[in-house]
């Protein structure tokens, strides 16, 4: 009789639950088509339009800002769908110009600490990464995640613990294919030496650390950009830099400019790079060589007051894998959004992950049910299938 009444129970609060909540689609004005990773905020939270276009949003909500490259922005009545005008089109009406966009990053790292949140702050968001080979999705992991960060920054003089701390909870989905045994892909070894990935990748936490990075690379070489749509002090900017004489040929990509705060409040920044080889056995004992051709990151930046923090990063590697004289397309991504944020002591998170390791090796927590995370149509059936 009691467990009865638990399903009851269980059953009544997650209707209440969901008749909390309301599906939303934002698509193009134009072509109809669903835009997805539209930034959605509400009473200062975050969230993302999925794959598909479509986001959860509070059932009280009435309005709601908007933002996505090449569309229009700002504050939108709430509706089942809500249609977005591409502005790129306008692009006739505007006359070209030319940006020295190594001076713009250097502007705006001079001003960093005056434009962006440097206080020590708490996180809470959501971390989720998949990855595909030969266009089929072979993993899918989506849980909550907890960052400490003493200013903001990536600090090089300093243990990674001093300045960052993470802390990942609450796995909500988890689908892998190397949970089959009979999955070619699946890594049994290494073959070539692989050198310390972790740095790199918990340096890419932070936008300072990106412009950065690309300021120092290009020492002596340009960025050229060039305007591709201006609204009031707002510069929509597309650029390349020279090509480099290291492992990444070159940057290019597009960035949202505001000339008159000197702020990149969007970026996201294409490393064309020379193939990076790994090689590895599978569980067959079969070599595959993967070669790394293209990484890029991505830096959604939202004003909270009068400083800009972080919404959203996304990071996306594409590859080629070889194996026995077969050539697969790979693609995986990482993100972040960052939901919200609070100020904090420099004592750091009560738990936290040990990060001189793999984010994937620290995790823990077993599978919930979840509520608020939409899956697109394609992961919801990769997570469905047996």
């Amino acid at each position: 009789m009691k467990f009865k009444y638990f399903l009851f129970f269980a059953l009544c609060f997650s209707i209440v639950l969901f008749s909390s909540q309301k599906k939303i689609n934002i698509i193009d004005s134009e072509t109809k088509q669903s835009i997805p990773q539209v930034r959605v905020i509400y009473n200062n939270e975050i969230l993302y339009t999925n794959d598909d276009g479509f986001a959860i949003v509070p059932n009280e909500a009435k309005n709601i800002e908007l933002f996505v490259p090449k569309y229009e922005q700002g504050i939108f009545p709430v509706n089942g769908i809500i249609e977005l005008k591409p502005i790129y089109k306008e692009i006739q009406e505007v006359v070209i110009k030319s940006v020295d966009v190594k001076k713009i990053i250097n502007s705006a790292l001079k001003d960093y600490d005056k434009n962006y949140e440097t206080k020590t702050s708490i996180y809470n968001g959501t971390y989720k990464t998949k990855s595909e080979i030969d266009n089929k999705l072979n993993r899918l992991l989506v849980m909550d995640m907890d960052l400490w960060t003493l200013n903001n920054k990536y600090d090089y003089r300093k243990d990674i613990d001093q300045f960052m701390q993470v802390n990942l909870r609450n796995k909500k989905f988890d689908k892998n294919k190397k949970d089959d045994n009979n999955y070619i892909f699946n890594k049994k070894s290494n073959i070539s030496p692989q050198e310390d990935k972790i740095k790199a990748f918990l340096q890419r936490f932070f936008l300072y650390n990106q412009l950065y990075i690309m300021d120092y690379y290009t020492k002596g070489l340009k960025i050229n950009g060039t305007i591709i749509y201006e609204t009031g002090d707002v510069q929509t900017i597309k650029f390349k830099s020279d090509k480099m004489p290291d492992n990444i040929l070159y940057y290019e990509g597009v960035m949202q400019y505001n000339k008159n705060e000197n702020t990149i409040s969007y970026i996201e920044v294409n490393h064309i790079q020379k193939n990076r080889e790994d090689k590895y056995l599978n569980i067959f004992d079969q070599e595959m060589t993967v070669n790394t051709h293209l990484y890029t990151v991505t830096y959604d930046m939202f004003k909270k007051g009068e400083k800009y923090i972080p919404a959203k990063i996304m990071m996306k590697y594409e590859a080629n894998i070889s194996l026995e004289n077969k050539t697969f397309s790979a693609i995986s991504n990482e993100e972040f959004i960052f939901q919200k944020q609070y100020f904090a002591d420099k004592k750091g998170l009560s738990k936290k992950i040990d990060l001189s390791k793999s984010f994937l090796d620290n995790i823990k927590d077993n599978t919930i049910k979840d509520t608020k995370t939409l899956l697109s149509t394609e992961e919801q059936k990769f997570v469905d299938e047996p």
